[in-house]
């Protein structure tokens, strides 16, 4: 029996080794390649603890794909640039995927700078709030 650390670690490497690949991974197909590694669940309720199962893993794979929507992160980058990944989690067709960054549109592009973009703007308003909330409470002591 596998403990959850080996499971997290199992899907980790499957998803970088198909990012590093340069193939498009899929999150319906990295589950249940990884269900099938354990064999089928058998006897009095196993049909509810495949459906425990399934979704335990798929939260995995997503969190393992997740990564590399994180600039964060430290999964591969592109070579000859620092921040860039080599994929990005894509909704494309109703499937999640991960897909490298060579093969995405360039609608998923512009998504992906404007949702950056939007991230950027966030967070330089928190900023101004908070050098005007620090501006402020120094007036009152």
């Amino acid at each position: 029996m596998e403990d959850m650390k080996q499971v997290r670690a199992m899907v980790r490497k499957m998803v970088n080794d198909t990012a590093e690949s340069g193939a498009i991974g899929h999150v319906s197909f990295f589950t249940a390649k990884a269900l099938a590694s354990f064999g089928e669940i058998e006897g009095v309720g196993a049909d509810f603890y495949t459906v425990c199962a399934q979704e335990t893993v798929k939260e995995i794979v997503k969190k393992a794909v997740g990564k590399y929507d994180r600039p964060e992160s430290d999964t591969p980058t592109l070579e000859g640039f620092d921040h860039l990944k080599i994929a990005y989690p894509i909704h494309r067709n109703g499937e999640h995927l991960l897909v490298p960054v060579d093969q995405m549109t360039d609608a998923e592009i512009d998504a992906r700078c404007e949702q950056f973009q939007e991230a950027a703007d966030s967070y330089r308003a928190n900023i101004k709030e908070f050098q005007t909330f620090k501006r402020a409470r120094s007036m009152v002591a």
